[in-house]
């Protein structure tokens, strides 16, 4: 990307070729503005930075001739000056200057080369859907897009794009109003918008020849999320196809956050098993779908015998490993479908799903002996357990309690043993 820098002073020129090349941007500098001038006729460059005070002429006065040249047509540009007053900024942007930087604050000027220069080479993975019946502008916008490092579906009838939309995901749609076929480009958006879940939210860029303020009104009122007239020019493109997929990008990595603090809430942090709260959550919802599909579940609650003392004696680290190591076990015997949780200090719950209680019971049992096998942390172990089978109807609280009874009796009865509960459920 080429910078076109017109400065009389060498040292302040010097600065800003620094910065230009700091952020990968390829300098070139004029003492004047007629200097500037004759070099725009043979170099076109991407970025126009000048000062106010010229010695041959202003910095609005060079930049309103620069752009009579045909070469630098829509070529962006800043100035920067020591004169703050109003009249002299507002005619900077009367002759179309982009922006206007104090040379006391030389800052700014270098956060908008940075921000310039990565949005100039910003480089973009993905699947863009093309909807285009003109084969010139297909032409055109897939330059664009292959720059942009995007890969490209071309349809050039709506009715063609609608049946690809539902075969696959895509992370940007470009579609024109007027297309091949019965149905125009809104026909595009509106099925895109009324499709189920996330693929309803793929930003759409729609693009019309027609000039026509109130269809573009009704373009963007049917859900597309950005518009723009042809014939656009190349740079507006790429901001507004940039600008669109940087908005899906982070709204995928809020949504990944958002998932990834749910994540945190529903599990416990030194075992990683799900905690308590997931339970609470998911089990319910399970219970009534296991009521309308049949099935049989189990839930055991484990108990480490005497853990109090493992902390006392050994201490709250050697406790942790204690505890991860019988997360482990938990785990290993545990069906793809069971679901292993830390109720709360030593007590684990453990729901086992398609089991009948004979077999849940023989399950529980060869966990309790691998356990007291293993010694975690080297300690020797036991656990006790209860277990209750759910009744038809039964909820969560009721199944829960009956299987909590059971460990107390586990406990009472001398501990390193499985009691299991057959009381007929709460109402």
């Amino acid at each position: 990307m080429k910078v076109l820098i017109v400065e009389p002073s060498a040292f302040v020129g010097a600065v800003l070729s620094n910065l230009c090349r700091k952020y990968g941007l390829i300098p070139q500098i004029a003492a004047s503005g007629t200097a500037g001038l004759e070099m725009l006729r043979a170099v076109s460059p991407d970025l126009i930075v000048m000062s106010y005070e010229l010695s041959d002429m202003n910095g609005s006065q060079f930049f309103s001739r620069a752009r009579a040249v045909r070469n630098v047509r829509g070529v962006p540009g800043v100035m920067f000056s020591c004169n703050e007053k109003r009249s002299v900024i507002m005619e900077a942007l009367s002759a179309g200057i982009t922006d206007c930087f104090s040379k006391n604050d030389m800052r700014r000027l270098e956060d908008f080369l940075k921000h310039f220069a990565e949005a100039a080479t910003a480089r973009f993975s993905g699947r863009v859907m093309l909807v285009e019946d003109s084969e010139t502008a297909a032409i055109f916008a897939r330059g664009v897009l292959e720059e942009m490092g995007l890969q490209i579906d071309t349809f050039a009838s709506a009715e063609q794009a609608v049946r690809a939309f539902a075969q696959r995901n895509y992370d940007l749609i470009l579609c024109d109003y007027i297309l091949s076929g019965s149905m125009s480009g809104l026909g595009v958006i509106r099925a895109v918008r009324d499709t189920v879940g996330r693929k309803a939210l793929t930003p759409i860029l729609a693009m019309s020849s027609l000039v026509d303020t109130t269809r573009k009104v009704e373009i963007l009122r049917n859900g597309a999320s950005d518009f723009v007239f042809k014939p656009v020019v190349p740079e507006e493109l790429r901001v507004r196809i940039s600008n669109l997929l940087n908005a899906q990008i982070l709204m995928r990595q809020l949504e990944a956050q958002r998932q990834a603090m749910k994540d945190m809430a529903m599990h416990d942090q030194l075992t990683s098993l799900f905690n308590r709260h997931y339970l609470q959550e998911a089990l319910p919802g399970m219970l009534v779908d296991a009521d309308k599909h049949g099935g049989s579940l189990c839930l055991a609650i484990v108990d480490i015998d005497h853990f109090k003392e493992v902390n006392d004696i050994h201490g709250h680290d050697v406790g942790d490993k204690v505890l991860i190591e019988v997360a482990h076990t938990l785990m290993e015997f545990a069906g793809c479908d069971d679901i292993v949780a830390r109720y709360g200090g030593e007590e684990f719950v453990l729901i086992m799903r398609d089991d009948v209680l004979d077999a849940a019971y023989d399950r529980l049992d060869a966990i309790r002996r691998a356990i007291a096998a293993r010694n975690p942390a080297g300690i020797p172990l036991k656990i006790s357990a209860g277990l209750a089978a759910r009744q038809i109807g039964e909820s969560y609280g009721s199944l829960f309690r009956r299987a909590d009874k059971a460990v107390y009796q586990a406990k009472a009865s001398g501990r390193n043993r499985i009691e299991i509960n057959r009381d007929k459920h709460e109402c």
